[in-house]
């Protein structure tokens, strides 16, 4: 983190996630659940490249607690307006020389069909991580 600006902005969502004991409000394991269904529609043969391209435009890399997540997200981003077969051809050895040398893309977006009522529940994950960063938006403008 650069600007002073940015680290207000970050310790504002931490304390939003935080509870008091220290622990992630909604629970550590929800949230990383929430990272994971955002990641597997990211990488979803249904997507359209230019539609992952905007959906990740609206997110940002630091709401990724998890650091495996933030990565593969960075990456997603990075590797621009693909179709899903290049992306998934791409992410494995990019994650790699990131630094995490056992990264399985097949165990990581398991289970890889989805139905229609599951695709729903993952637009709905990245529905909610896009208010998470839009509403620390607007509360830092108010601020």
């Amino acid at each position: 983190m650069q600007g002073g600006g940015e680290l207000v902005v970050w310790m504002r969502r931490r304390r939003r996630w935080m509870g008091e004991g220290g622990e992630m409000a909604g629970g550590m394991a929800e949230q990383e659940e929430l990272e994971r269904k955002t990641l597997r529609l990211l990488c979803s043969v249904l997507l359209k490249p230019v539609t992952r391209v905007e959906l990740a435009g609206l997110l940002d890399a630091e709401l990724f607690a998890e650091a495996l997540h933030r990565t593969v997200f960075e990456e997603i981003a990075a590797i621009g307006a693909v179709p899903s077969a290049k992306l998934r051809e791409l992410l494995p050895a990019r994650i790699t020389n990131r630094g995490f040398p056992d990264f399985d893309l097949k165990e990581f977006l398991a289970p890889e069909m989805a139905s229609e009522a599951e695709i729903e529940k993952l637009f709905e994950s990245v529905l909610k991580m896009i208010e998470m960063r839009h509403g620390e938006a607007e509360s830092a403008v108010e601020n």
